[in-house]
């Protein structure tokens, strides 16, 4: 569900001078339709059950964000940005290859393990 574009929008009010804190809000502000978007057209590929995981992530993701925003200084904030994309670029990196392994873990058919017998004889 994520297009990647705070990979562009972000770097760009940094390099015209917007404090990062502010960037980070203009950033999620201005990238809600987007996001909006993916959802509506993702939505019948979303099962009740993994809408209700993916809310709670949101959500939690949200809260967590917006508390390290509001109480983190400019200058430290600045130092965990190059940090904070390198961790998103590496999760927008192996999204697409993870995503094909539990797919195709999941259209495998599910065989229960047979039990092992001990081939001691006592």
């Amino acid at each position: 569900m994520a297009g990647g574009g705070s990979f562009i929008s972000f770097p760009a009010m940094l390099a015209i001078g917007v404090p990062p804190i502010q960037a980070n809000a203009t950033n999620t502000v201005a990238l809600w339709p987007g996001q909006l978007t993916s959802v509506w057209a993702l939505r019948t590929d979303l099962r009740r059950d993994l809408l209700a995981v993916v809310l709670t992530a949101s959500v939690l993701g949200g809260v967590g964000g917006a508390v390290v925003l509001l109480r983190t200084p400019q200058i430290t904030f600045m130092h965990m940005v190059p940090w904070l994309l390198l961790t998103a670029s590496v999760l927008f990196g192996i999204s697409g290859p993870v995503s094909r392994w539990l797919r195709r873990r999941s259209d495998q058919p599910h065989v229960p393990a047979r039990p092992r017998y001990s081939s001691s004889f006592s």
